[in-house]
């Protein structure tokens, strides 16, 4: 059998009994076509998609320790890519992480634990091509959870943004709206970002997108 006709999990297995280039480059060639296309499907911009590929698979010849046989090489690689993708994306963008959400009480639905090493349940039966399925939502939850936060009246909405979108700590926030809003105490910050969560968790759970966390 070539190594052109071997199953992922032939390829993967073997490059982890012996993580050699002569055992990654079979496995590099069989994964490039479908990952390069969901990242660019994320990022929208070739060059840039092609450097998170790279470090991705960068990511994955050098973890590919931590990779558990249990689950498809599909599976751990497209979370690597994922969380790849989303480092990038918050850097250049005012997007929001999917787990600080959960400080309101809401989650994305599908969202996942951001790990290169632990599965989800749901993941763990993702296929390559749900991965790419999964990627036409990905930005739709990270719009619609901006668009929330800077829909919220404007005594709320900065809050908002400095909680979920700069991750902020409560101290953070009260020291930032010090200089904003003289004479503002920490029971009153406390006071609005406890209304601007409520306000934030009720818009978003009426949307298809987002769930009351567990």
């Amino acid at each position: 059998m070539t190594s052109k006709n071997e199953t992922y999990s032939q390829l993967a297995i073997r490059f982890k009994s012996d993580p050699s280039d002569r055992n990654f480059r079979p496995l590099l060639n069989k994964m490039t076509p479908g990952l390069k296309k969901y990242i660019q499907n994320i990022i929208k911009d070739e060059p840039v998609a092609d450097d998170i590929f790279a470090d991705v698979m960068a990511i994955i010849y050098y973890k590919i320790g931590d990779y558990n046989p249990d689950y498809q090489i599909t599976t751990w690689a497209y979370r690597i890519a994922y969380n790849a993708c989303m480092g990038h994306f918050r850097k250049k963008t005012s997007a929001i992480s999917m787990d600080r959400l959960q400080d309101i009480g809401v989650e994305a639905i599908t969202a996942n634990a951001i790990s290169t090493q632990i599965l989800t349940e749901d993941e763990a039966f993702m296929t390559e091509d749900s991965w790419q399925e999964e990627d036409e939502t990905l930005i739709a939850k990270h719009t619609t959870a901006i668009e929330a936060i800077r829909s919220l009246p404007p005594k709320f909405k900065p809050y908002m943004e400095e909680l979920l979108i700069n991750e902020r700590s409560y101290a953070e926030i009260f020291d930032i709206m010090q200089h904003r809003e003289r004479g503002i105490n920490p029971q009153t910050v406390k006071n609005r970002i406890f209304a601007g969560r409520k306000m934030l968790q009720k818009q978003l759970t009426q949307m298809r997108l987002f769930q009351t966390a567990e």
